[in-house]
């Protein structure tokens, strides 16, 4: 996609085959899942879809980004929950970039790990547990239940989400596909053929809604150099203070300070003199 708009549009020719792919844990329709991530991050398999699609269908799906940056802690009082993924180290074994996705991935993968003995052909590498063979990856891996899942979700807690991150929202026009009328008239293909032919096909045009994306950042409004400004400008309106007579209040108040203990050191020192007459 070198440009933004239809004509300059990712075309996707999908046949869903549901008896060719692996199902997952959770799967319990026939369609194709989109997800749009940035290239530092990873999405979970199942349960990250942006958008979904149903066979015999074509979509236009047009693509928003944002970029967004948060105050890391501990800004706004301690209470900032995201990762400086940018100046702190990445806690994450397999995975070079932290992300709130890959974070739950490694602790959800580390947790059916434990469960069965062995790891999901699609979980990044455990230490210490060994890839599930044909059987563990059917007799454990795919009857895990939803609330296997939701026990390594709360294992995995906290992960929190990266202070600067990258996200996408889609718009979808969708409509009937394939058009009987047209390949009837331009092919002569007759429904039945075109049943046979087009089940189970999807189409996708993707593209860019616009060259231009939303930058969200997050900044503290009132710091300890406003207060500083307010207050001497507060002071500057009701006083008539400045930095200037700030300097002159502080040296005129040094100055008669060293008056008054050049004074008292003068009293100290004088003696008192006593004239005696000679006698007659």
């Amino acid at each position: 996609m070198s440009d933004a708009g239809l004509a300059f549009a990712l075309i996707l020719q999908l046949n869903v085959d549901p008896e060719e792919y692996y199902i997952g844990h959770f799967a319990s329709s026939t369609g194709v899942s989109l997800t749009l991530y940035d290239h530092y991050d990873t999405v979970r398999v199942g349960t990250d879809a942006l958008t979904g699609v149903r066979p015999n269908t074509n979509v236009d799906l047009a693509i928003s980004k944002s970029k967004i940056k948060r105050q890391a802690p501990p800004a706004d009082n301690g209470l900032a929950d995201c990762f400086d993924s940018e100046n702190l180290p990445n806690p994450l074994k397999h995975y070079q970039t932290y992300s709130h996705n890959g974070c739950v991935h490694e602790g959800v993968a580390t947790c059916y790990g434990v469960l069965c003995g062995c790891r999901d052909i699609f979980d990044p590498p455990i230490d210490g547990i060994p890839l599930c063979n044909v059987s563990q990856q059917v007799n454990c891996m795919l009857n895990l239940e939803w609330a296997d899942y939701l026990k390594c979700i709360n294992v995995t807690d906290p992960c929190p989400s990266p202070c600067a991150q990258t996200q996408y929202k889609t718009q979808a026009a969708t409509y009937d596909f394939p058009n009987y009328a047209y390949l009837e008239q331009l092919y002569g293909f007759t429904k039945s053929f075109t049943d046979a032919y087009m089940s189970d096909k999807t189409g996708m045009q993707i593209f860019f809604a616009s060259n231009s994306y939303d930058y969200l950042e997050e900044y503290i409004p009132y710091t300890w150099t406003d207060v500083i400004a307010n207050l001497g400008g507060t002071l500057g309106i009701c006083m008539g203070a400045s930095l200037l007579t700030f300097v002159e209040f502080v040296q005129f108040g040094f100055g008669a300070c060293v008056n008054a203990w050049s004074r008292r050191r003068v009293r100290k020192t004088v003696t008192h003199v006593t004239h005696v007459h000679p006698a007659s």
